[in-house]
């Protein structure tokens, strides 16, 4: 330590290298001399050696000058490529060996040696998950836990039913009740519950809060280290080639738009900027009004599938209190859509200041059971699907809902929806249309 040290302590409570021994005052006194005359010297400078240690520079700079002059030496003596250097030495194949015997005989400033790596200790395979001491614990444990700070609740990553992981959240209660089982070895060898040791670790893995920022390609992800992000990617993964997806375009000019170019473009816009940037609420109520059995239900389920329907992005329900609600409003969290199906004319409009605050709200507070409230980002685009001819009262200047009329053209064609269907069912399709929309 001494050798590594600029200044000796005098205070043995201070950070850093105490001692009253006379002959180590005497050498490190001597040491510091001899390193300053190396400093200036003409060797150490041509190396350009610079240092972060704040404490001990010039011991630093001068360690790492030996570390090269050290390694000068041992590569000077490698007589071939396959040589490997190791921290006092190198490693050579036994057929090499007779290159090096000379070695032996040099008796001025390195005495060499060899030092055979055959050795008759058997050891076996090291298995990392027999590790039960609690910091092999923590990092498995780790890889799928962590705890929230703003809202002091724990993140699990679980499989759901279709088997995909998602996040599941917990009270600290409930957390340690999920993980009893999971202990570990102390110091004594006796067993011991771990999740309560980690949840007063100061070092466990934890975030400031959680987000729910969803993005189409990995690369779009802008959320910060602090933060946990609960977005699991869409299932439709980006090709690297794409054809033009003629049944989805014909499905929305003939039916969705009912035959209009400019109703057709701007329903491909809206699937495209949801595709493209799921991040962006654009603050616009879809209502799509029309007769029974022409599609309507079908473009949302292929927004759905886009997202992967197992993900869970989409809410599809026709009673409007599982919204807008006093008491618990899960149904909103997590969601990128939101679809009113059927809904009646009369709670269209006793709805619609409720829809259109929900449209433009820029966080929903979310309240599930046995949770604490949390404040999550409004990311729901909302879709009225309707039999009724004006399942909205819209006023002259309109701002917040755009009505397209369903065409009739395929109106209840078995052939066609089912055609439509096989395509939605189809992995190769989706990624391909994924894939359109992206560009």
């Amino acid at each position: 330590i001494c050798l590594n040290t600029d200044v000796i302590e005098t205070n043995k409570k201070s950070k850093g290298f105490y001692t009253k021994n006379l002959f180590l005052l005497g050498f490190h006194k001597e040491k510091m001399k001899i390193f300053n005359t190396l400093i200036n010297s003409d060797i150490y400078k041509k190396h350009n050696i610079i240092t972060n240690n704040n404490y001990n520079p010039i011991s630093s700079k001068i360690n790492k000058l030996f570390c090269i002059i050290e390694n000068d030496i041992i590569q000077s003596k490698i007589k071939n490529n396959i040589c490997v250097p190791m921290f006092d030495g190198f490693m050579i194949e036994k057929e090499e060996k007779i290159n090096y015997d000379y070695l032996l005989e040099n008796k001025d400033l390195i005495k060499w040696d060899y030092k055979d790596n055959i050795s008759d200790i058997n050891i076996d395979d090291f298995n990392e998950n027999e590790c039960n001491d609690y910091n092999s614990v923590k990092l498995k444990f780790e890889k799928d836990n962590c705890f929230i700070l703003d809202s002091a609740i724990c993140v699990k990553k679980l499989k759901n039913e279709d088997g995909l992981i998602e996040d599941k959240l917990y009270d600290v209660s409930k957390f340690t009740t999920v993980n009893n089982n999971i202990k570990y070895i102390d110091t004594e060898g006796k067993k011991k519950h771990f999740v309560k040791k980690w949840l007063e670790d100061e070092d466990r893995r934890e975030y400031n809060g959680i987000v729910f920022n969803p993005y189409s390609i990995k690369e779009n992800d802008t959320t910060p280290p602090t933060h946990l992000n609960i977005f699991t990617e869409f299932s439709s993964k980006k090709l690297d080639t794409f054809t033009e997806p003629k049944w989805f375009i014909d499905f929305i000019f003939t039916q969705i738009g009912n035959e209009v170019k400019e109703s057709a473009e701007w329903l491909l816009n809206y699937c495209s900027q949801l595709i493209q940037h799921p991040e962006i609420n654009i603050e616009l109520v879809l209502v799509l009004r029309g007769e029974s059995g022409n599609g309507k239900d079908t473009f949302v389920s292929i927004l759905e599938h886009l997202f992967g329907v197992s993900n869970g992005y989409a809410y599809r329900t026709s009673k409007i209190s599982d919204i807008f609600s006093d008491g618990f409003n899960s149904s909103l969290k997590n969601k990128l859509l939101v679809q009113f199906n059927e809904m009646e004319g009369m709670d269209g409009v006793k709805a619609k200041e409720m829809i259109k605050d929900q449209c433009t709200a820029e966080h929903n507070n979310i309240k599930e059971k046995y949770l604490p409230d949390m404040k999550q980002k409004n990311k729901a685009r909302i879709i009225i699907s309707s039999n009724n001819t004006s399942p909205v009262q819209f006023s002259h200047d309109e701002r917040r809902f755009v009505m397209f009329k369903i065409g009739n053209k395929y109106k209840q064609n078995r052939n066609y929806f089912e055609n439509i269907h096989s395509k939605i069912r189809n992995k190769n399709e989706i990624d391909n249309l994924f894939t359109y929309l992206l560009n």
